[in-house]
């Protein structure tokens, strides 16, 4: 996944979302949490 955070691109990131907020940027995902793979995908403010 690259995430562009309104100013730059910043790839190959894993995102935790939480209801509709994005809670962590990069490290692993939380024990229990489903995973969806997004390689090539863009995430940014304007979800």
């Amino acid at each position: 996944m690259k995430i562009f955070d309104g100013e730059r691109v910043i790839d190959k990131q894993s995102v935790t979302i939480k209801g509709e907020k994005i809670v962590n940027i990069g490290g692993p995902a939380p024990e229990g949490a489903g995973i969806i793979d997004a390689k090539g995908c863009y995430v940014g403010p304007y979800l």
